[in-house]
């Protein structure tokens, strides 16, 4: 009887524990579920948390080289801005420069050269206008310092302006000094027409024909087309293969030209004869040329 009564007093415990699991499975497996789904959706939000915190990493990675581009591609913007603007400024100096050349435009070049070179007094009236070498100069040096956000077709039609301009100085200077029609040969007008006439195609025919006395026409066509052009680098407009040709058969010409008005300056402010050592001298005197810039 002891021995059935102590077995029956420890079955009670897992009877208990068995009758307990039995009628309140319900419960456990709530409790249970409650307890894993809690245990679960903890993992989860972390996850979630992570994969969002990894997200914004690979936003970033992926946004932060396009950002880098956006930037630079906004300070490029900007310093194009300022380019155009900086060159608008330069090709305004050049003004007087221009308006000289309406004036030279008026006269008989040739004739007054020869009535200079006999009169005085005609020779002294040029002395009231202004040199424009030194608003060639300035021109020049602004207009460098925007080069490398500009397109070859503006630099092209600003070396074929700047040329004109220096081209009308050289006349007038011929006129202060007296030394005659002839300082300026026929091969030196001819390089100028032909470096003109490649910055304006179009006009190439009319210029041939009317020489030097249409030079302060062709500028202010130039500076329309430059202005046209400046617009268009404002646009963000790409430059196709035909313009970068011709800008660069453009800054040629103008080169020789200018090499020929510097030989002719030279030989004006002597009163007709070169220094000694003729044109290696004149080479000497000035600055050398700078290379161009790589492609």
């Amino acid at each position: 009887m002891y021995d059935w009564a102590r077995w029956l007093l420890a079955q009670i415990p897992l009877a208990l524990i068995v009758a307990v699991a039995y009628f309140g499975r319900e419960t456990l497996a709530s409790w249970f579920n409650a307890k894993t789904k809690h245990s679960f959706d903890a993992k989860l939000e972390a996850l979630k948390t992570d994969l969002a915190a990894k997200g914004r990493e690979i936003d970033a990675l992926r946004s932060g080289p396009m950002s880098t581009r956006a930037a630079r591609q906004a300070i490029i913007d900007k310093r194009r801005v300022e380019a155009v603007d900086q060159f608008w400024g330069a090709l305004k100096v050049m003004q007087p420069g221009k308006a000289t050349a309406g004036i030279l435009g008026a006269l008989p070049f040739d004739e007054v050269a020869e009535l200079t070179k006999k009169d005085a007094k005609a020779r002294e009236m040029f002395n009231s206008f202004g040199d424009t070498a030194k608003a060639v100069e300035v021109f020049n040096h602004q207009a460098h310092a925007a080069e490398p956000y500009l397109s070859p077709l503006a630099l092209g039609l600003m070396k074929a302006y700047s040329m004109g301009v220096a081209f009308c100085q050289i006349q007038i200077v011929i006129l202060r000094t007296g030394v005659g029609k002839d300082a300026i040969s026929a091969s030196s007008t001819e390089t100028i027409l032909k470096a003109l006439s490649a910055a304006l195609p179009d006009w190439s025919t009319y210029i041939q024909k009317h020489g030097a006395a249409v030079v302060h026409h062709v500028l202010d066509e130039i500076e329309k087309r430059i202005l046209a052009e400046l617009q268009r680098i404002l646009d963000g407009k790409e430059d196709d293969e035909a313009e970068i040709a011709s800008a660069a058969r453009m800054i040629e010409l103008a080169r020789d030209a200018e090499r020929g008005l510097q030989q002719t300056k030279m030989q004006a402010e002597t009163g007709g004869k070169l220094p000694t050592g003729g044109a290696a001298a004149i080479r000497a005197q000035r600055p050398a040329e700078k290379p161009d810039r790589a492609q």
